[in-house]
C-alpha cells in the first residue's frame, strides 16, 4: 500500500567544505585546485563545496557558471555561497549556485 504522502521534509545541518575564494577567475583557480587535488584524490572527490565570496571585490564579469562547470569535472558539487555582496550572491544564483547562511568554522 502506498504511503499518503510521497516524502517527508526534514530539517537538517551538514559539514561541507567551504572554497574561499580570493580570485573567482576560472583560469585561475581551477588548475591551482587541481594541483591540491592531485596530491591526495580521494579527499575531496565527490564534496559538495560551498564558495565563499568574502574576499571577492565585484560581480561584474565573474564567470560562475563556468567556475561551477570547472568544479565539477574536478569531481566537486558546487551547491551555494556564503558571504559577499548582493550583487555577488545575485550572480552566483544566476549560475545555479544557493545563497547559503554561513555556518561554524571548523577549521
Amino acid at each position: 500500500m502506498a504511503p499518503s504522502q510521497p516524502f517527508a521534509i526534514r530539517g537538517t545541518n551538514f559539514n561541507m567544505v567551504v572554497l574561499q575564494l580570493r580570485d573567482a577567475t576560472p583560469d585561475v583557480v581551477l588548475p591551482a585546485l587541481e594541483r591540491l587535488i592531485n596530491q591526495s584524490p580521494a579527499f575531496l572527490r565527490d564534496s559538495p563545496v560551498v564558495l565563499g565570496l568574502d574576499d571577492l571585490e565585484t560581480a561584474g564579469q565573474l564567470d560562475f557558471a563556468g567556475l561551477a562547470a570547472g568544479l565539477r569535472n574536478l569531481r566537486l558539487i558546487p551547491v551555494g555561497t556564503i558571504g559577499g555582496s548582493g550583487g555577488l550572491r545575485q550572480a552566483a544564483a544566476a549560475a545555479g549556485l544557493a545563497p547559503m547562511a554561513k555556518g561554524q568554522q571548523l577549521f
